[in-house]
């Protein structure tokens, strides 16, 4: 499962996400859907198909000076086989060629660990974010670089 490819998205194929995500977040998770859309002007977005249909997803985004990152998402049905971190790899390593130093997350507990194995740290407390837990975190540029040269 692991050599399915990372693909940007782009705006045309941003419904595609939108549903997949409400599935995930929505009817999972009970996050309202109407949080799903990313209303920045400017925005990333990134997305793993399997057999056609989207299996996984990451976005950044800009707010103020600021760089963003979250929607990760992985289907019911793919989970456990490294498409997150993959996801998280791939678009981390996209936006630091871009000479983004910094990226700022909010993690839910199953994603913390995920990224502190590839250099975030934990920057505050855990706070409930709809009933789930989340924790703020950092990810920067030289301890991503640092974890792609091990």
């Amino acid at each position: 499962m692991n050599h399915l490819p990372v693909n940007r998205l782009d705006e045309s194929s941003l419904h595609n996400a939108y549903a997949f995500l409400e599935t995930v977040f929505t009817h999972e998770q009970q996050i309202p859907k109407e949080l799903i859309p990313l209303k920045f002007e400017e925005q990333f977005w990134w997305c793993i198909q399997s057999d056609g249909r989207i299996a996984g997803t990451a976005a950044a985004w800009k707010d103020g000076k600021e760089w963003h990152w979250g929607r990760l998402a992985v289907s019911v049905h793919q989970r456990g086989k490294g498409l997150g971190k993959k996801l998280a790899v791939q678009s981390f390593g996209d936006l630091f060629q871009m000479d983004i130093q910094e990226i700022i997350i909010d993690a839910r507990d199953v994603t913390v660990k995920l990224l502190q194995s590839i250099g975030a740290e934990i920057t505050g407390r855990t706070t409930e974010f709809y009933g789930i837990p989340i924790t703020p975190m950092t990810l920067k540029k030289e301890d991503f670089d640092e974890f792609q040269s091990n």
